[in-house]
């Protein structure tokens, strides 16, 4: 198995070490000639370019502690990069084999890493271990991980203000002075300034002269009112995204105090507060809900049940796209008024009801083909996320679906990144911890609520998505 570390460090050291002062050394140990005739050791057919690599014999006797039975060593030298590629292309997935002690040989200065031994796969009769040795040309005490962390917040806030400000959006014509930026946007140029050169230290902007203008990729992804704007991305939307790295920031007393410090309780918000922060998450509803019918067929279904729909984004979404659709929204009593405000806004009050019951406690009403739950199984205790899928369960039609969309983590705990980014700022937020379920927690819950051919996918806005079936 390929070892993450290898990858990362080839990819830290790319434009420095790599390039001008190192030259990979590996060892490989295969089986003789005369004891396997069908395969011929002394040419690197494990890789697509002979020419460019040569092998130099060495030591036909014993590898190491445990030699296999005529065993030999070869040194290979080339570029690693080379030597990366030709890994991830020959790397055969679930192999395993006995392992091999080798005896450490370092050859020539080498700037590399403590790798885990890679396994490569030659031929269906022969299974290899490539052992990559290395050693650092100049230790160092340097604490380069804990600096770059340190300094990777900035680049990250620039953006994030860049996209508060809607820099981009002005720059899609062409360069523009800081002047016209300002301008353009209200702002003063003297404290514009500041921002947009960190933007361009943080390479989503460019300066030539006084000017500046957008990347490629800026302009692509941060230009508002286009298709590919990704502010309505759930991990990238400017009003979710300053909520939660602020919260972030109280991770310490959070944990020391054992009280959340930036805690979220909608039944503490006022109307005006709800229908403020309804209306800076309904984007993503948005996205979410035309995604979620672009991935999946709803062309069966008639009715639909957007369980904590809050804003209404994602059933109006869904309606919009499906016109054989019926809608019903159900929040609590204290959402429900806010809800039937922004979707009678939508103009879609005749194919959107909105209905107010407490999905956690139950029972609810009507009967439906679908249901969407996004964003409110993960702010729930388990219980109670328990109950809510039971209470759904219940009014779903035999042979209807169920989607459960928002922040799912792996089994691990470890990823995706962003899960355990948002998992660590939901210390801040909420009394239960930790507060992002697992897949498998997910999958249990919808197995004790009835449901069956449970799977998981990720939508394009970031969302994470399990469905499941409800049997005829």
């Amino acid at each position: 198995m390929l070892h993450q570390n290898f990858k990362d460090f080839l990819a830290s050291t790319r434009n420095t070490i790599l390039c001008e002062r190192l030259q990979g050394t590996v060892f490989f140990a295969g089986l003789s000639k005369e004891q396997y005739p069908e395969t011929d050791i002394s040419e690197v057919d494990i890789v697509r370019a002979p020419k460019k690599w040569s092998f130099r014999g060495y030591n036909p006797a014993c590898v190491g502690s445990n030699p296999l039975p005529g065993a030999k060593q070869c040194e290979l030298r080339l570029n690693p990069w080379r030597l990366f590629d030709a890994i991830l292309e020959f790397v055969p997935a679930g192999y395993r084999s006995d392992t091999i002690d080798f005896e450490e040989h370092v050859y020539g200065t080498l700037a590399t890493a403590d790798f885990s031994s890679l396994l490569i796969s030659k031929s269906a009769a022969l299974l290899s271990w490539v052992s990559v040795m290395s050693r650092e040309m100049s230790p160092t005490s340097e604490p380069k991980t804990i600096k770059k962390l340190a300094t990777a917040v900035y680049p990250s806030f620039a953006m994030l203000a860049g996209m508060q400000l809607d820099v981009f959006t002005p720059l899609k014509n062409g360069p523009m002075s800081a002047e016209q930026i300002a301008d353009a946007i209200g702002v003063k140029p003297s404290k514009l300034k500041p921002l947009l050169y960190a933007l361009v230290a943080a390479e989503l902007l460019t300066v030539e002269g006084n000017s500046f203008s957008n990347t490629d990729e800026a302009n692509l992804f941060l230009v508002r009112d286009t298709p590919s704007y990704v502010g309505d991305h759930v991990h990238l939307n400017p009003f979710l995204n300053l909520w939660i790295w602020r919260a972030t920031l109280k991770t310490a007393e959070s944990i020391r105090t054992g009280i959340p410090q930036e805690e979220y309780d909608e039944s503490e918000k006022s109307e005006e507060e709800l229908e403020s922060i309804f209306r800076g998450t309904r984007p993503i509803a948005v996205r979410a809900g035309r995604e979620l019918v672009a991935r999946y067929n709803f062309s069966s279904y008639r009715t639909l049940l957007d369980v904590g729909g809050g804003s209404g984004g994602l059933a109006v979404a869904i309606i919009e796209a499906c016109p054989h659709i019926q809608a019903t929204v159900v929040d609590l009593p204290r959402v429900t008024p806010v809800t039937r405000h922004l979707v009678n806004e939508a103009g879609a009050a005749d194919r959107v009801n909105v209905m107010t019951a407490d999905v956690v406690r139950g029972p609810l009403i009507g009967s439906f083909d679908v249901a969407v739950l996004r964003a409110f199984i993960q702010v729930l205790w388990p219980n109670d996320a328990r109950n809510a899928l039971k209470n759904v369960s219940a009014v779903i039609n035999p042979g209807g679906a169920i989607y459960i969309l928002g922040h799912i983590l792996d089994n691990s705990r470890i990823s995706p990144l962003e899960e355990v980014g948002h998992n660590l700022a939901s210390v801040n937020a909420y009394e239960r911890v930790p507060a992002d379920y697992t897949e498998q927690e997910h999958k249990d819950w919808l197995t004790e609520a009835g449901f069956e051919q449970i799977e998981r996918t990720t939508l394009p806005n970031g969302d994470g998505v399990m469905t499941a079936k409800k049997p005829m």
